[in-house]
């Protein structure tokens, strides 16, 4: 009977197709299912944070085109699926995967959002996010961030970063705040 409980329905807001913001915070359930947001169309905005979650199905947006905003902070999320932002990359702004348990390859998912203008990736044990290797603490190659040219803002803190990638300082035209706190890079250089 706890396991039925601790279900979401599958979708979820089907009756719904109006809804623009749905905010689900501190939820119970440890899974979502796949359909979640069926016929959730008009949905701009979409909160699931503080749920014990360690992975997300596939299709969790394929059903919600027109999403701006994605916030799933806060959750232990170990991985994201191949492809999951794949039909948002002309409508998402702002992606938040703070605090959770994502690597490097989590960064290539994020790739594909290329009108994308606030990501926020800190607290997570990301590590090197430079592919090339380089003892250098200037990273000369793009990290797996380089596709994402209209970044406003890069949120990186707490996230076992030991260098800076060669895009985050040259390449991203339009970033006015990189947060690179409390990582592990000793030293910047410019060249």
């Amino acid at each position: 009977m706890e396991a039925a409980a601790r279900a979401l329905p599958a979708g979820f807001v089907a009756a719904c197709p109006r809804l623009e913001d749905l905010e689900l915070q501190m939820m119970q359930a440890d899974a979502i299912p796949e359909g979640f947001l069926l016929n959730a169309t008009a949905l701009k905005k979409f909160k699931a944070a503080f749920w014990p979650l360690k992975e997300l199905p596939v299709d969790l947006f394929d059903y919600s085109p027109n999403l701006e905003e994605i916030d799933l902070s806060s959750n232990g999320l170990e991985s994201l699926p191949s492809g999951l932002f794949s039909r948002l990359a002309g409508s998402l702004r702002v992606l938040s995967l703070a605090r959770n348990r994502l690597h490097a390859a989590a960064a290539l998912q994020v790739a594909p959002l290329a009108g994308l203008r606030r990501l926020y990736l800190a607290d997570n044990p990301l590590g090197d996010l430079c592919p090339a290797a380089s003892a250098s603490i200037l990273a000369r190659s793009a990290s797996y961030l380089a596709p994402l040219r209209a970044l406003e803002e890069l949120v990186l803190s707490r996230a076992g970063l030991a260098r800076v990638c060669a895009d985050w300082t040259h390449h991203m035209p339009a970033l006015r705040r990189l947060d690179l706190s409390h990582n592990r890079i000793a030293e910047l250089q410019v060249q």
